[in-house]
């Protein structure tokens, strides 16, 4: 990837599908502020339903060859992970095929999820080139919406395609309180108690909110297209996150136990073939220590002690 820190001059307006989520609101922000001669297009779902055919030709007008599209629109395995899910984010996906064939765009950035590779399945060595393992609904969707997106852009020219597999995208204003650090961290500081499967021994990637926002920018003054996986480059355990929460609170906290219905699994990125690393040289990713305590300052300012 060559990444030319200008803005492409063959773009010239950013369709943004899914803009008021947690990730689409952040990056409508910025764009907005770094780049604002780039006319930008916001699109939540009560703008337009996204899995219906005829309301997604209501875009087609703002799609041309000058046109990047992000699309963060899709629901999260949070609300439920079963067929219905699989079923809207795919015609989902299918929906904005079938328009963009008639109307092709210059880029388009999908995000996916490191879910395709397997939830159940653990890999401490995950690279572009690990073949996917659905094995839940959500992962199953993410995965047959990028294979749709690939067969549609397949056919296009001077079109392409990111497929962004990320991790679990933490940081402040966050609209889920999920079991992640930064859900247990607002947990703890609403006077809550966390509860763990098992020892809390399992690894996993968290990307803070602003390295990602960093990173599709980088696309946009890029020429990068395929698969790309995105973490925090730094795996932690559960039980070490909690660690960090109770030295970033000065105090011991309480967390509860459950024993483990299935087997420990981490799902860690490889280090050492690191793509994004190799694309994005100089970003430096905010460490969980450092994303936690932007939480925390920002929960406090929003709820004064008395």
């Amino acid at each position: 990837m060559t990444t030319k820190n200008r803005p492409d001059d063959s773009i010239d307006t950013l369709v943004i599908l899914g803009h008021t989520g947690f990730v689409g609101s952040r990056l409508t922000a910025h764009f907005q502020e770094k780049h604002p001669r780039l006319k930008i297009i916001p699109v939540s779902s009560r703008d337009i339903d996204l899995s219906k055919a005829e309301q997604c030709e209501r875009l087609k007008d703002h799609l041309t060859m000058r046109t990047m599209v992000i699309m963060t629109a899709g629901i999260k395995s949070n609300y439920g992970n079963d067929v219905n899910l699989y079923l809207n984010n795919v015609s989902m996906a299918a929906n904005i095929c079938r328009i963009i064939s008639d109307h092709p765009v210059r880029k388009f950035v999908f995000f996916s999820s490191i879910a395709v590779y397997g939830v159940d399945v653990s890999n401490r060595r995950l690279t572009e080139q690990t073949a996917p393992d659905p094995d839940t609904y959500y992962g199953l969707s993410k995965f047959d919406s990028e294979r749709l997106l690939s067969l549609a852009f397949s056919k296009l020219t001077d079109s392409s395609l990111v497929l962004l597999r990320v991790s679990s995208i933490y940081g402040p204003g966050e609209k889920i309180i999920a079991p992640t650090p930064s859900g247990f961290l607002i947990t703890y500081l609403e006077g809550g108690e966390v509860t763990l499967w098992g020892d809390g021994s399992e690894y996993r990637e968290f990307l803070f909110i602003d390295d990602i926002v960093r990173i599709v920018e980088g696309l946009y003054l890029g020429d990068y297209e395929g698969v790309l996986n995105v973490g925090g480059h730094q795996p932690h355990t559960y039980r070490g996150a909690l660690k960090c929460i109770s030295q970033l609170l000065g105090k011991k906290i309480r967390v509860r136990h459950k024993p483990r219905s299935k087997k420990k699994v981490d799902k860690v990125y490889d280090r050492k073939n690191s793509l994004v690393r190799k694309l994005f040289p100089r970003l430096e990713f905010t460490p969980l220590e450092t994303g936690l305590e932007i939480i925390r300052r920002q929960h406090a300012s929003r709820n004064p002690t008395p």
